[in-house]
């Protein structure tokens, strides 16, 4: 089976520098900068594999674009990015800034090749270190 690429969405005022990195690495990017244009496309019916969102934005909390993320597909894997400890809502994964681009780098394949097992890997992982 091929490498999936994307596309991911990326939604964070600061993402373009990781953005760029990722689509230099072969991937699909989508960036958005603002969580109301996020949840439009989202709305109608933009497609991605993967998100990725940063908790907190200028123009709002990424956890609204999370949670309609996972409304629209349960199973795919959302990665929130925050400066904060804590857990942003409805996502499966959170890294915590300034985070190393290599934890993404490390993470999204296995996300992308299979979301499900990536989702289910999460929760097993979650529920051992309990």
């Amino acid at each position: 089976m091929a490498e999936s690429k994307g596309p991911i969405l990326y939604v964070d005022d600061e993402g373009e520098i990781n953005a760029e990195l990722l689509e230099s690495e072969g991937y699909q990017v989508v960036l958005y900068e603002n969580i109301d244009k996020a949840i439009e496309a989202i709305e109608e019916g933009l497609t991605y594999k993967l998100a990725i969102i940063d908790r907190l934005l200028p123009s709002g909390d990424g956890g609204e674009v999370a949670k309609i993320s996972k409304i629209i597909n349960p199973f795919m894997p959302i990665i929130g990015v925050s400066k904060y400890e804590a857990k942003m809502e409805s996502v499966d994964l959170q890294i915590n800034k300034p985070y190393a681009h290599r934890k993404l780098k490390k993470i999204i394949p296995h996300a992308l090749k299979d979301p499900k097992k990536f989702l289910e890997d999460l929760c097993l992982y979650t529920n051992i270190s309990q």
